[in-house]
């Protein structure tokens, strides 16, 4: 009789550490590392489970080797996102932070919370960049901010409650116009700084006309408070990219941001929101600041009315009540802007003497240069600035505020102060310059 060859028992097999495996050697699996790593000198991985990473979103079938791209790949990764920011406040132990912005309608989430860093983004890490370049955080310290980007560049004081940053950026998570609009402005603002502009050049103009198309198509769609918000921060923020390229178009878009409003106001709205609060005071600013650039009747009847012109800085008035602490250098900061609105009037009206223009020209020399270029206020010193340095017919002034005006490039980096350099020279070069206010508005810039 032959022998039935017995079976051998198969033994399970056991994996050990992942140095181990890789050294094609068994591994004792002592924990937490083993003893062959150890006599080795190396860092041992342990037994805990092992991650492996694919380029693509699969490694093998139809999708092996692709990418999520697409509207409709990117909106279900939107939802995703939702779905796992929900989670994220179910299970955390801290409250989440709230936001400056109280409406809920306005702003249903933070960016920051809604993709984490370890999560997949529906905005793609290049869009993701440049909403972050528009805002601008240092460091993971919250509202550890500079100035030399957008957002803190808009306001007197940097803080939460900074509305481009509070209000706009979360809009921008989920209303496109707006996103464009965001996207339009990081980069037209990177392409001044880089000494090789086309691409970026390019691809600012793309997002440009996408925005304004959007911004077309909003206004034709029912009259909704949503379509209202997406259209006037979408307005809102072109303005700020007219700005920051010099262009312009800047006429054109206040006019779209004051219909906006007007239509806006004709609804009904439930409650004084962050955001209502927020469009007035910019809306206030932009009366203020943009009335010689358009219509001097309509500046000189403004800045004539002293309560109009406190309305007109109504953001100044809301950051000395939030910082009290800098009250005494936002009040300086709102006398240089009345005597720049005097100067102003005076030269509509003819009645601005050169003894009277050098006496008040010399006066705010004199303030401005108490102050610092990192003291608060000092980005809203750009207007008042350019205003009074068009008046100006000594040389020595000159020199100054051509010194200012690079400084304040160097501080912000938008376009519109290169443009208003150019203004000026052009106004001191002419022989009839004492008709200067009434000829700013040919240049169609807004200089803020």
């Amino acid at each position: 009789m032959v022998p039935v060859p017995t079976r051998r028992l198969r033994r399970p097999k056991v994996k050990g550490c992942y140095e181990c495996s890789q050294r094609r050697i068994n591994c004792d699996r002592t924990e937490p590392s083993c003893q062959k790593c150890i006599h080795k000198g190396i860092s041992c991985s342990g037994l805990g489970v092992r991650y492996r990473f694919n380029h693509g979103v699969a490694s093998r079938g139809k999708l092996a080797g692709k990418n999520i791209t697409g509207e409709r790949l990117q909106m279900n990764l939107f939802f995703c996102c939702v779905f796992l920011h929900s989670l994220l406040i179910f299970h955390r132990a801290d409250p989440v932070p709230k936001s400056p912005c109280t409406d809920a309608r306005v702003m249903e989430f933070e960016p920051d919370i809604l993709c984490p860093s370890n999560f997949l983004d529906p905005l793609g890490p290049w869009n993701r960049y440049l909403v972050t370049y528009f805002r601008l955080i240092k460091s993971a310290t919250e509202w550890d901010l500079v100035s030399e980007h957008i957002a803190p560049a808009m306001v007197a004081i940097d803080d939460e409650s900074n509305g481009y940053r509070a209000i706009i950026l979360p809009v921008a998570e989920w209303h496109r116009p707006v996103l464009n609009a965001v996207l339009a402005s990081s980069t037209y603002h990177i392409a001044l700084k880089l000494s090789s502009q086309t691409e970026a050049l390019q691809q600012a103009q793309i997002f440009y006309i996408q925005a304004i198309d959007e911004l077309m198509q909003l206004s034709s769609n029912v009259n909704t408070e949503p379509t209202q918000t997406s259209r006037i921060l979408t307005t809102v923020v072109m303005l700020v990219c007219a700005m920051i390229t010099g262009s312009s178009d800047f006429p054109i878009l206040y006019k779209m941001l004051e219909h906006s409003i007007q239509a806006s106001n004709t609804q009904t709205r439930r409650g004084k929101l962050a955001f209502d609060s927020f469009v007035e005071l910019q809306m206030r600013k932009f009366e203020l600041y943009a009335g010689p650039f358009l219509d001097p009747k309509v500046a000189i009847n403004r800045f004539n009315d002293t309560e109009s012109i406190d309305r007109g800085l109504g953001c100044l008035l809301q950051c000395s009540q939030l910082h009290p602490e800098y009250s005494v250098v936002l009040e300086r900061a709102s006398r240089l802007i009345h005597i720049a609105c005097l100067i102003y009037s005076l030269r509509v009206r003819n009645d601005l003497s050169p003894g009277k223009s050098r006496q008040l020209v010399e006066q705010y020399r004199q303030t401005i240069s108490q102050y610092h270029h990192e003291s608060p206020g000092w980005k809203i010193l750009i207007w008042p600035t350019f205003i009074v340095a068009a008046g100006t017919v000594d040389h020595a002034h000159r020199s100054f505020f051509t010194s200012i005006f690079h400084d304040f490039f160097k501080k912000t980096g938008f376009g519109n102060l290169r443009t208003a350099l150019n203004i000026l020279k052009s106004i001191w070069q002419d022989s009839t310059s004492a008709n200067w206010a009434e000829a700013l508005p040919q240049w169609k810039s807004f200089i803020m």
